[in-house]
Order: C-alpha cells, then sequence, then structure tokens
C-alpha cells in the first residue's frame, strides 16, 4: 500500500453553492452550505470570484476577541439589505473602500446617461510662405 499525505481522492468538478444577494457570508458559513468542499478549495474559489469574475465583494470584517478578525463577503453588486444584516451583525465596512450596491426604488424613474468623449475640432497652422 502506498502511504499518502493525504488519504482522499481530490474530488473534480464540484458546483459552488452560493447565497442569495440579499444575505451576506463567511468562509465559514460558505463551508457549512458546501461540506464537500475542503476549506482551503473554498477560500481559493472565493479569491477567484472576487478577482477575476467580480462575482463575490468583501463588504467588511468581524474582530473576535482571539485570532484573526474573519471576513464577510456578498454577491456583487452587494444588496443594501445584505449590507443592513451585515451592520446589524456587527460586521464593519473597510475603510477607504467602496462598494457596488443595488438599489432599487420603484417610485423614481431610471434614466441612462451616455459618457461618450466629445470630439473637438483640430485646426491645423496654415502654411506660412517665407520670402527670401
Amino acid at each position: 500500500m502506498i502511504d499518502r499525505k493525504t488519504q482522499r481522492k481530490n474530488k473534480t468538478n464540484l458546483v459552488m453553492k452560493w447565497p442569495s444577494h440579499d444575505e451576506y457570508f463567511t468562509i465559514k458559513s460558505l463551508l457549512e452550505a458546501n461540506p464537500e468542499f475542503i476549506k482551503i478549495t473554498l477560500r481559493v474559489r472565493v479569491k477567484k470570484a472576487i478577482d477575476e469574475l467580480k462575482t463575490v465583494v468583501e463588504i467588511g470584517s468581524k474582530n473576535v476577541k482571539d485570532g484573526r478578525p474573519y471576513k464577510a463577503y456578498a454577491m456583487a453588486p452587494a444588496s443594501k439589505l445584505a449590507l443592513e444584516k451585515a451592520h446589524n451583525d456587527g460586521i464593519v465596512p473597510p475603510s477607504g473602500m467602496s462598494l457596488p450596491i443595488i438599489q432599487v426604488n420603484s417610485n423614481t424613474p431610471i434614466t441612462l446617461v451616455s459618457s461618450q468623449p466629445t470630439v473637438k475640432n483640430i485646426t491645423t497652422p496654415k502654411e506660412v510662405a517665407v520670402n527670401g
């Protein structure tokens, strides 16, 4: 028998179960929702979702008595309800970071503004003949 460092077989093609947009989550709560994942694999998937896919945003952290504070995340763009729930649970937003937030008000019409650059006419100096 071959002595392996770990006795598990690598699980490939695992599907991640993400929470809804109205909820915030931590690595611990995400691990509870996805028990087939190993913690390091789950952390890698979350990092990829933040950096490359832009489907998850960090919304803050919570200090605990011992150890590092744990980070809280939400599905991008973060909903106002998720941010309120996080705030009520003691999650402190990161300083100096702006978060994309969904805010829908059915009474206000939505107007789209185009941000196309304006083109100015550039005039070239006329050729000057020098008499010599």
